[in-house]
């Protein structure tokens, strides 16, 4: 069999992971239930290792016109012609220009918008009233899902909030400090919501992936809207490692993390794009699902059916002329998983819609990077492939973030908040200097005016006159004024 067509520049990234993944098969044990497993510490997803074999494996191969369109067996007969197909973008996705773009190609604004709405209506019912809480927008939105990234890219995740945060200069990750604080953090880290809990139980009672529907129909749609598959993929399970409560958790004795989230995924076998991807929910009822890999296998590959494409079970077991070519495209899928979990944004959490929403976060910044990788070929092109996706998530986290360090410097230039200083020099090391507040000439610590028998002095400034004052005789409410002129 002739060799077929391969993007240069995803080469080199091919062959430095699939050499993990074995070329032995093994017939699909199935997935076991396990919805009423004692709930545990949430655990992170394990580098896969040389002896994970995958369980079921299915390559999507285009035939020729005379060919039919429907299952068939891999044989000796030269009658299956390959077509070669190259990927490419999309109308949705040919204009990116930027980094941040390619990424909202998948993180869109209906996905942000909806978890605004939901995330700041769960906030007002269940905040403390004593703590006061400013309601969440686009921007610090964006820079959440920004610190997410950069925490994954460092791996960091498994790290605590108050070592990441710390003060100290010589050890603290100041680009976090300057983002936004730890506790907002963690705030919206525990608030954020996907869907509205008042309606939640009537919709699950037709859909256990009712809390998160909305935003995975979302995400996947833009994943299929925005790539042109090549003329090889692979559809294939991936276990999302996860020990918390869930109806449809299953376990897997083959897998490493042996509980978890079962997905269903389809990605390019040559640049491992997810391209589409369906959550297992299991089985409906009392009735147990038949042919389970078969119907997945149709449903995603249905957009190949218009190009004479013809879908192959790579289960079987007498291949001898495409033996190399199918091993070459059978763990693609297994190597997307390898590469997201390396640098992934998963944080410790016992809630499976908002793990499930991190692993979305972990393709979409993949599949952000093969968009921009085809849009811009001389970007980095000194580096190495691996290298490149290492600067692509740095810069991704920078520019989801720096909106917000802008907004929070102007803010207190504005004296609209105050900061810390310590916040204020992670501010002015991410290159944004901070205008501030001219002070009288002459002392820069003073006697208050209004304290008589005092030798007390402060360096509080009546932002009105100018005097000096002491906190006694002050009102600090995002200016500072002296009782004189805060009765006038």
């Amino acid at each position: 069999m002739s060799s077929l067509p391969t993007s240069n520049i995803f080469l080199p990234f091919f062959a430095q992971f699939v050499q993990d993944v074995p070329d032995s098969e093994q017939s699909d044990n199935g997935s076991v239930s396990n919805s009423d497993a004692e709930p545990e510490m949430q655990d992170f997803e394990v580098e896969m290792q040389e002896d994970n074999i995958p369980e079921t494996v299915y390559d999507v191969v285009p035939e020729n016109e005379e060919s039919e369109r429907n299952l068939q067996r891999i044989g000796t007969s030269k009658d299956t012609a390959m077509v070669p197909r190259q990927c490419s973008l999309t109308t949705k996705s040919e204009h990116i220009q930027t980094i941040d773009e390619s990424f909202h190609l998948f993180i869109d604004d209906e996905i942000i918008n909806n978890i605004i709405l939901h995330t700041n209506k769960k906030i007002k019912e269940c905040m403390p009233p004593e703590k006061q809480w400013k309601p969440v927008d686009r921007v610090e939105i964006d820079a959440f899902l920004g610190l997410l990234l950069l925490i994954g890219r460092y791996r960091e995740s498994k790290e605590s909030k108050n070592d990441l945060w710390k003060v100290d200069n010589a050890l603290s990750r100041r680009f976090y400090t300057a983002t936004m604080s730890r506790d907002r953090f963690v705030d919206i880290l525990r608030y954020i919501c996907f869907d509205d809990p008042l309606t939640r139980e009537e919709r699950k009672a037709d859909d256990k992936l009712a809390p998160l529907r909305d935003v995975t129909n979302i995400f996947v749609k833009n994943c299929k809207d925005c790539y042109n598959a090549t003329e090889t993929g692979c559809v294939d399970e991936h276990l999302l490692t996860f020990r918390g409560r869930c109806s449809f958790k299953v376990y897997m004795p083959n897998k490493p993390g042996k509980y978890g989230i079962k997905i269903w995924t389809f990605c390019d076998s040559k640049t491992f794009y997810c391209r589409d991807l369906d959550v297992y929910l299991g089985k409906h009822g009392n009735t147990p699902e038949k042919q389970q890999g078969q119907r997945v296998v149709k449903r995603s590959t249905n957009f190949w059916k218009n190009d004479e494409h013809n879908i192959l079970s790579a289960t079987e077991t007498f291949k001898p002329d495409t033996i190399s070519y199918h091993n070459t495209a059978k763990s693609g899928v297994d190597v997307l998983s390898k590469i997201v979990t390396e640098y992934t944004c998963r944080q410790c959490t016992h809630r499976w819609p908002l793990a499930l929403f991190m692993r979305f976060i972990d393709i979409a910044a993949y599949n952000a990077f093969i968009l921009y990788q085809m849009k811009c070929p001389t970007w980095e092109s000194n580096s190495t492939l691996k290298t490149r996706r290492k600067i692509f998530l740095e810069e991704l986290g920078k520019k989801l973030c720096e909106k917000n360090i802008d907004r929070r410097a102007t803010q207190f230039e504005n004296q609209e908040i105050g900061l810390h200083k310590n916040v204020l020099r992670a501010i002015e090391a991410t290159g944004r200097n901070i205008v501030k507040k001219p002070k009288v000439a002459g002392q820069k610590r003073a006697r208050c005016c209004f304290c008589i028998g005092s030798n007390n002095k402060y360096s509080t400034i009546c932002d009105n006159c100018n005097r000096y004052v002491c906190g006694v005789h002050s009102t600090q409410y995002r200016q500072i004024l002296c009782n004189a002129c805060n009765n006038t």
